[in-house]
């Protein structure tokens, strides 16, 4: 039998989905445990939010490259907020239409957006504020079983508002690291002998095995 890996950032992936943000779906919905695209068609809910597992670097111990080691992981969570916006598009392609009909339709689009993209801002600070609470420093995980360091929240970007099926939609993306311990033990628990490739940076999988490819931009 071959050696085992405790595979914890599983464990820390399933708590931040169960644990962390399903709780509050009163507040938004939680939607897949795999990245969908965003289409408008797609969105069933207003307020949606999206977490999954998107990368991670594997650090030497202290002990060199046998036994346990840390394990830098990195979590993205997409926020997608969706505003009705029932315009007449038509309005543009008839020639007969005239100017105060084209700015009126062109005013309740960007009206539309402005809102959306509040809305956005307020989902923000709602995850924002659930991830920074004390009962979550440790992302639901019981300390006993496993202990998080350096959790931060370390970056958030948020994209234009977009158009689509009737929806003004906005997205923006949190970026979320920590760091666990894992271990390598042999088929009788006894700790492994086997060296650990060191500073392994997980980053893009096509198929979304290990990592998510993530545009800078949300």
């Amino acid at each position: 039998m071959s050696n085992q890996l405790t595979n914890n950032f599983i464990l820390v992936k399933r708590s931040l989905i169960d644990n962390v943000l399903k709780p509050h779906e009163h507040l938004f919905q939680v939607i897949g445990h795999q990245r969908q695209t965003k289409s408008a068609d797609d969105i069933t809910y207003l307020r949606t939010v999206q977490a999954y597992f998107s990368g991670a670097q594997i650090s030497k111990s202290a002990r060199g490259n046998t036994g346990d080691f840390m394990h830098d992981l990195r979590f993205m969570i997409d926020l997608t907020v969706a505003r009705a916006s029932e315009i007449d598009v038509s309005v543009f392609d008839n020639p007969d239409s005239t100017a105060a009909q084209k700015a009126s339709v062109l005013k309740y689009s960007l009206e539309a957006a402005a809102v959306a993209d509040e809305d956005l801002d307020d989902l923000y600070g709602t995850i924002l504020t659930i991830l920074k609470s004390t009962e979550n420093s440790n992302l639901g995980i019981d300390e006993k079983i496993l202990t998080l360091s350096n959790l931060d929240i370390t970056q958030f970007e948020k994209n234009d508002p977009v158009e689509e099926g009737g929806l003004v939609v906005v997205t923006g993306t949190l970026l979320l690291t920590c760091r666990i311990k894992e271990k390598v033990t042999s088929p009788d628990g006894i700790l492994s002998d086997k060296i650990i490739e060191s500073n392994i940076d997980i980053n893009e999988d096509p198929v979304q095995q290990t990592g998510t490819k993530t545009d800078s931009g949300g």
